[in-house]
């Protein structure tokens, strides 16, 4: 493990910035969406004078420090992993099956009553940052913060890059059920590495950062960087659903 926020690495990253989620009642009070998709979520994002869905946010690769992606979350940005795609192009439909590689991993702990400080101080391995997510704290909701790890090097093995996530996830779990929060819940986004994550441009964001940057083989020591086939990432998939239940 090494400390430096001035890592160049490459992500996916929205063009828009200050992307909030919309709140449950301004969904169910906007005239123009149906009634069957009340459910959906919905975002503000510039430009746009009414509510969307995620479909609306373009994404393009950029490479930058540790220190600007963590400025372009407080923005607002959204980030995710990096796919077999053309840039620019929409979050429209499932993007699973076009994973290619990923230099971080986002892991969300909501409703917890553990502070932010306790978190990072226990952790075995910090997280290069860690900040409250949009929902902390709001509509009666307890703490909610994303941990963001950065490592050397890109990831190409999926199968390994879960499982990496996975070795995090343990840790973070033990250490805030030690601080005595036996109702944590872990977001199932974790193990999507398909999925993409919102950054929190709002005035009231808690954070701390430690740019602690690893190695995948310091997490998990069996890590091999072959990429992984598409049926051997769907039988692991299938074999973590089937630990789940």
């Amino acid at each position: 493990m090494k400390q430096d926020k001035t890592l160049y690495i490459t992500v996916t990253l929205s063009h828009q910035d200050n992307i909030i989620k919309a709140t449950e009642e301004e969904v169910l009070t906007a005239d123009y969406i149906s009634p069957y998709k009340k459910k959906e979520k919905y975002l503000k994002i510039p430009g746009y004078d009414k509510l969307v869905n995620a479909g609306r946010i373009k994404f393009s690769r950029e490479t930058l420090t540790v220190e600007e992606l963590f400025n372009k979350l407080k923005m607002g940005h959204a980030v995710t992993a990096l796919f077999k795609r053309k840039d620019p192009f929409e979050w429209y439909g499932s993007f699973a099956g076009q994973w290619e590689k990923s230099q971080v991993i986002f892991i969300d702990a909501d409703d917890t009553i553990v502070p932010i400080y306790v978190i990072e101080n226990k952790l075995k391995h910090k997280p290069t940052f860690i900040f409250s997510t949009q929902s902390h704290q709001m509509d009666g909701k307890k703490n909610r913060f994303r941990l963001v790890y950065v490592f050397d090097r890109v990831m190409h093995n999926r199968i390994g890059y879960d499982t990496i996530a996975q070795e995090l996830v343990n840790d973070i779990e033990a250490c805030i059920d030690d601080a005595g929060d036996k109702d944590f819940m872990l977001d199932r986004c974790t193990f999507n590495s398909a999925g993409f994550f919102y950054g929190n441009p709002k005035p009231n964001i808690e954070y701390i950062t430690s740019w602690c940057i690893y190695s995948p083989e310091e997490i998990f020591k069996g890590y091999d960087d072959t990429p992984a086939t598409e049926d051997e990432v769907k039988e692991a998939t299938q074999r973590a659903a089937e630990k789940k239940v």
